[in-house]
């Protein structure tokens, strides 16, 4: 009497398709694998290449910014592109834990550290600003920069809506002419020099 063939369900039959289908599954996974971490690459070598240590430009008429907010893509955005030219020296940090900022100073080198925002706006030899804060926060710190004079590089987004990004603009014409520009021209980029720091043009984004 011929052995009955297992039916779609019984044990032996799942086993014989899983053994089928093992391989084939093992096959995505290990592409999708090799594919996250090849479009991972260029990220990887850039937090690579940042450096422990700010390599403070020499530059006396360097512009010099003050980071909001003591966070991880600072360091990428602002910190590594600073170290990289003349043109820019990061001069303070602060975060609203004081501990914190000071802490991120010493790791990246930064002179100055403060335990609260409003401290460092404050400061008047911060030119410029990047505001590394979470969305909600833009608004509010955008404004507030722009009010005291400062040049802001904010995170994406600037805003939340349209609305929002209409009172910034209507801080930055209101402020326009209170701070000199720091927008390169084109000697300047030419000859390696630091932004022009000619009239108006304050209060830029």
């Amino acid at each position: 009497m011929a052995a009955e063939e297992p039916k779609f369900g019984d044990p032996l039959a799942t086993s014989s398709v899983m053994r089928w289908w093992h391989p084939i599954i093992a096959s995505f996974v290990i592409y999708w694998v090799l594919r996250g971490l090849y479009a991972g690459m260029p990220l990887a070598k850039r937090l690579w290449r940042i450096p422990y240590a700010s390599v403070k430009s020499s530059n006396p008429d360097a512009v010099r910014i003050g980071i909001i907010g003591a966070s991880g893509i600072a360091k990428i955005a602002v910190i590594f592109a600073a170290n990289k030219s003349n043109m820019t020296r990061v001069i303070a940090v602060a975060a609203r834990d004081g501990d914190r900022a000071r802490a991120y100073a010493e790791k990246y080198g930064i002179p100055r550290a403060y335990e609260g925002y409003d401290s460092m706006l404050d400061d008047p030899e911060v030119e410029a600003v990047y505001l590394g804060l979470p969305s909600e926060f833009h608004l509010k710190w955008t404004l507030k920069a722009i009010e005291k004079g400062k040049h802001v590089l904010v995170e994406k987004p600037l805003t939340l809506n349209h609305e929002e990004a209409v009172m910034v603009r209507n801080a930055v014409n209101r402020y326009n002419d209170r701070k000199p520009t720091l927008t390169p021209q084109p000697n300047d980029q030419k000859e390696g020099g630091t932004p022009n720091k000619g009239t108006g043009g304050g209060g830029t984004l």
